[in-house]
C-alpha cells in the first residue's frame, strides 16, 4: 500500500474537535501515535502534542488545550492496534501525565530491528523506504509555544503519517523471518511499563562527569547541592541544567566560596542564575559540612548488585547475547533484556525446568542450553 500526499493536519484544541478525531477512528484497525514533549525545559517533562493517524488522514492534539483523557479509550482497546515508532519515552510519559492504559501496540521501530534494519530511527527508515525526508530543525524545538507554526505541526505530523504503511510492510518481513513472536514479547514489555519516574534521582549526582575522581567530602558537597538545585528546578518546573548546570555544582563542590559573591568565579554561575540558587547553595553546603563524607559514588546505573560469581555468570550472558546478536542480525536487547540477564545472573537457573520460569517459550526454543552452558561455564576471576 502506497500512501497519497500527505495533506496538512488537522489541528484539535477543543472538546468537540476530540470528540470528532475519536469518532473518525471508529473502527479503525491501525492507529498511529507519536508525542512531542518539552522535557529539555522543564523539570517533570510533560506531553505538549499527541499526533494521531489513521494511514489516510493525521490530527495534531493540543494537550495544552484540550482534556485528552477521552483517548484513554482508545489507547486501552487491545482490539486495534496503536502504531508508535520507539514506544517507550511515550508510553512512560503518557501514563505519568495522564495514568493511561496501553493495549495492542506495535512498535515499528522494535520490529525493524528485528528484521536487520541498521539504522532503525524514524528518519532513516522514511527515507530508505518512503523516501521522505525529515527535517532535523525542530529536534530540540519548544513544542509549549502557541500558536504552533504551521511547518512545526507538519514536523509532527510526519511522525505517524507513515506507520501504518510502515507496519504492513514490516508485519510481512517479520512473519518471512518467524520473529512475530519475538516482537509480541518486547509489546507486553512495552504495556507492562510504569509511567516516568522523577528523572532526577538524589543519587543521581553519581552521574556528573568527573565526579568520581573528587575527595569523598567534596563528594558529599556535590550531592547535596545537585539536591538542592534539582529542589530549585523542581519547584520552578524547570530543568535543572538551566537552572545550573552540573559542571558549576561540581566546581563549587571542589572549591566551596566562602561568600556569596564568591559563587560568581566559578564558571557557570551567573548572577541571573545566583537570584534563584544562591540560597540553596548556601544550604546544601551547610547541610555538607553537618554530614559524614562520601567514600564512593553511586554506580551510574540501576540495577541488582551482584556478587562475584554472580558477575562473572552476567558476563558470560551479555557475551553470549552479543554474539547471537551479530549472528541473528537482531538487536541485542530484543533478544534478552538487561534486566533479565541480571535476574538469570542472580538466580542462576541449572535446568531447562528453572530456566523456563525466566524465559518467555521462543527464548528458550533458541537459546536454552546454550545460556544453561554459558552460566554453568562461568568461573569467578582467579579461579
Amino acid at each position: 500500500m502506497t500512501r497519497p500526499e500527505v495533506q496538512p493536519p488537522t489541528l484539535v484544541d477543543a472538546p468537540e474537535a476530540l470528540e470528532a478525531m475519536l469518532s473518525c477512528l471508529e473502527g479503525v484497525p491501525y492507529i498511529a501515535i507519536d508525542c512531542e514533549m518539552d522535557s529539555f525545559y522543564s523539570y517533570w517533562g510533560k506531553v505538549c502534542l499527541i499526533q494521531v493517524g489513521d494511514g489516510e488522514r493525521e490530527w495534531v492534539v493540543d494537550p495544552l488545550a484540550v482534556d485528552v483523557r477521552p483517548i484513554e479509550r482508545l489507547l486501552a482497546d487491545g482490539d486495534r492496534v496503536k502504531l508508535f515508532h520507539d514506544a517507550e519515552y511515550d508510553i512512560r510519559q503518557l501514563k505519568a501525565d495522564y495514568g493511561f492504559t496501553f493495549r495492542g501496540l506495535f512498535d515499528t521501530r522494535a520490529a525493524c530491528a528485528l528484521v536487520g534494519v541498521q539504522a532503525p530511527g524514524l528518519a532513516s527508515v522514511l527515507k530508505d523506504r518512503f523516501d521522505v525526508t525529515v527535517s532535523k530543525k525542530y529536534q530540540r524545538a519548544d513544542w509549549t509555544i502557541r500558536p504552533l507554526p504551521g511547518d512545526m505541526l507538519a514536523y509532527a505530523q510526519l511522525d505517524v503519517a507513515y506507520l501504518v504503511q510502515l507496519r504492513e510492510q514490516l508485519a510481512q518481513e517479520l512473519e518471512e523471518r518467524g520473529r512475530t513472536e519475538m516482537l509480541e514479547t518486547e509489546h507486553a514489555r512495552l504495556e507492562k511499563l510504569e509511567a516516568a519516574p522523577d528523572p532526577y534521582p538524589d543519587d543521581g549526582y553519581g552521574r556528573i562527569k568527573g565526579g568520581h575522581k573528587i575527595d569523598p567530602q567534596a563528594r558529599r558537597r556535590l550531592r547535596e547541592l545537585y539536591i538542592e538545585r534539582n529542589r530549585v528546578a523542581r519547584e520552578r518546573d524547570r530543568a535543572p541544567f538551566r537552572t545550573l548546570n552540573d559542571q558549576a555544582l561540581l566546581s563549587i563542590a571542589l572549591d566551596p566560596p566562602e561568600r556569596r559573591d564568591d559563587l560568581l568565579k566559578h564558571k557557570g554561575v551567573t548572577p541571573r542564575a545566583l537570584r534563584h540558587v544562591a540560597g540553596a547553595i548556601q544550604t546544601a553546603l551547610e547541610r555538607a559540612r553537618e554530614m559524614p563524607p562520601i567514600d564512593r559514588s553511586p554506580p551510574k546505573r540501576r540495577g541488582l548488585r551482584l556478587d562475584e560469581d554472580a558477575f562473572e555468570r552476567y558476563e558470560a550472558i551479555r557475551k553470549f547475547r552479543a554474539q547471537r546478536s551479530r549472528d541473528e542480525g537482531i538487536e541485542s536487547s530484543l533478544l534478552l533484556r538487561r534486566e533479565l540477564m541480571e535476574e538469570l545472573a542472580q538466580a542462576f537457573p541449572r535446568s531447562r525446568e528453572e530456566l523456563s520460569e525466566h524465559l518467555t517459550p521462543w527464548q528458550m526454543e533458541r537459546y536454552a542450553d546454550a545460556l544453561l552452558g554459558a552460566m554453568e561455564g562461568a568461573r569467578p576471576k582467579g579461579r
